[in-house]
């Protein structure tokens, strides 16, 4: 049976653009990329915004949560130290969609879950949305309040604490299982194919994240893993052409 090469993830700022831009939207879908992941926070007044951090600098001595801001105050903050607006979810959407593209929204604090439903489904986009940045916790939580999603669970660093790597693997799956998740979102680091085929006989497909190296992108491409993030898109693209000449 003939190997389908992985799914390609654009992680947010790939192809040397701005993080959470919409010039990172465009570049990443012109690429090629199948999948555009974005960093998603909320505002205090309930602005579902693309932004990776939890706090931001007001001042050299003033940092604040980004819940305790509203958009326009965020967006005030930002202007003042970098030339690059902070879009709302709203902005993308239809352009990933228009895009035929899907959008990985990894999720960054629990204020954003509500905005974020909302922007989505307003714009029936659900079918286009796969969930990240969750524990298994916080995807039980999803998967209760919002069972119409599709979450990811992301897998908990291996740990040092003389923890098997069977055990993990046992535990991430279960884990997995247990709350309802449609895959497993785990570091390449913490990657080895004994996870893959634990994950693979229970339905699970295994995505990794973020990988960047040609060499580790042949050896992940040719593993079987469901998908690849990477900010070298064009550079994964050239290799699925190259594996399907082969």
């Amino acid at each position: 049976m003939e190997n389908i090469f992985p799914l390609i993830t654009a992680h947010s700022g790939c192809m040397q653009t701005p993080p959470n831009s919409l010039e990172y939207i465009v570049k990443g879908a012109e690429a090629g990329a199948d999948i555009l992941e974005v960093d998603v926070n909320a505002t205090q007044d309930g602005v579902p915004v693309l932004f990776h951090d939890q706090h931001i600098w007001l001042s050299p001595h003033q940092n604040v949560r980004v819940y305790d801001l509203t958009f326009e105050e965020l967006q005030k903050a930002r202007m003042s130290q970098a030339d690059q607006k902070i879009l709302r979810l709203e902005d993308v959407l239809d352009r990933v969609q228009s895009a035929r593209k899907v959008l990985n929204l990894d999720l960054k604090s629990p204020a954003c879950v509500k905005p974020m439903a909302e922007a989505v489904k307003f714009r029936n986009m659900v079918d286009n949305v796969i969930l990240s940045g969750c524990d298994r916790r916080y995807a039980v939580f999803m998967k209760k309040h919002y069972p119409d999603f599709q979450v990811l669970l992301n897998a908990d660093d291996f740990p040092s604490n003389g923890v098997g790597y069977e055990e993990y693997t046992t535990r991430t799956c279960r884990d997995a299982i247990t709350a309802s998740c449609c895959g497993i979102n785990i570091h390449y680091k913490d990657y080895r194919p004994e996870m893959l085929l634990y994950a693979r006989l229970r339905c699970l497909p295994v995505l990794i994240y973020t990988v960047d190296n040609f060499e580790d992108m042949k050896t992940f491409a040719m593993s079987g893993v469901h998908s690849i993030t990477t900010n070298n898109v064009a550079t994964l693209v050239t290799l699925k052409g190259f594996l399907s000449l082969a």
